[in-house]
Formats: structure tokens, C-alpha cells, sequence
């Protein structure tokens, strides 16, 4: 898995290549995610997240969702 990590202050953007089995999301994938972080109350906290591949072009967003939620759109 290939991954970088860019920094626009105050926020860092996490780029990575996925190779998914098809235990995830029922089907076999492959792509890039970009995860779009910011530091809140002194926590590194995920706020946006695309699903860049194949099949699963989604996105998901808020805090609250964080980096491992279903995705919410496509």
C-alpha cells in the first residue's frame, strides 16, 4: 500500500492506494482514498473522506462520522 501525507495548514491530507477483499462493501476493489484531517480540542480528527475506486466512489463527512463510517454518497 502506497500513502503520502500533505499538509495545508490547518489541514493534512492522507492519500493512500487500497486494495479491497470482497468482505468490504460486498465486492472487491481497488482505488485511492483521501482522508482530509484537522487537529480539534487538541485531537487529530477525520473530517472528510473520499473513496476514489472502481466501483466505491463515495464520500463521507463530520467528525462525527469519522474515517471508518459508511460511506454517504456517491
Amino acid at each position: 500500500m502506497r500513502k503520502g501525507r500533505f499538509n495545508a495548514r490547518p489541514l493534512t491530507f492522507a492519500v493512500r492506494h487500497e486494495l479491497w477483499d470482497g468482505n468490504i462493501q460486498g465486492h472487491p476493489d481497488q482505488g485511492v482514498g483521501i482522508l482530509v484531517t484537522a487537529d480539534v480540542a487538541g485531537k487529530e480528527t477525520a473530517l472528510l473522506r473520499f473513496n476514489c475506486f472502481d466501483f466505491e466512489r463515495s464520500y463521507v463527512y463530520g467528525p462525527a462520522a469519522g474515517a471508518d463510517s459508511e460511506p454517504r454518497g456517491r
